[in-house]
């Protein structure tokens, strides 16, 4: 069954063990995910370009308006982000954003989120972690969530110079 709706709930299960595996990677007993064995990840709900988190799961539209399914890769990670955040007790806002899009950028080691997220378009992505933005920033909680993953992009860019091989050009 090749379709969008069955791509979704596979790419989901995949993309968000692979975040939460990455997560214990870095701390095995990371607060609630390190004992956490089931939780929830809605797909296909019948609104488009969007997916969010609600502090209990992570969820997903389906294409339309424009926008692709909203179920996969660094989106999930995006979205399991926002889950680790607030199992470590941190809020959300410009900070859950941005650490959202490091999840991202840690995993796929791409600073592009979301390539793809557009029909038609699988070159941009919705934001992009090699930037220039500076603290203070104005602007919405995206975008500003960007300086954040703008500065382990550039630290990972800073690594890889360093010591060749390590992932990330």
């Amino acid at each position: 069954d090749a379709t969008e709706f069955t791509f979704a709930e596979v790419d989901t299960y995949i993309a968000a063990n692979n975040a939460r595996d990455m997560v214990l990677v870095a701390n095995p007993d990371y607060p609630t995910v390190s004992t956490e064995t089931s939780f929830p990840i809605n797909v296909n709900l019948s609104d488009t370009c969007n997916a969010y988190y609600d502090y209990s799961s992570i969820n997903f539209y389906s294409s339309g308006g424009g926008c692709n399914n909203t179920a996969f890769s660094v989106v999930v990670h995006h979205e399991y982000g926002h889950h680790g955040v607030a199992c470590a007790g941190s809020g959300q806002g410009e900070y859950g954003e941005g650490m959202g899009d490091v999840m991202g950028v840690l995993i796929t080691g791409d600073p592009h989120q979301a390539r793809g997220f557009y029909q038609g378009d699988c070159e941009n992505g919705i934001r992009n972690a090699d930037n220039t933005l500076q603290y203070p920033c104005s602007g919405g909680i995206h975008h500003c969530g960007q300086v954040i993953s703008g500065c382990v992009w550039d630290s990972l860019i800073t690594v890889e110079a360093a010591f060749p091989g390590t992932g990330y050009d």
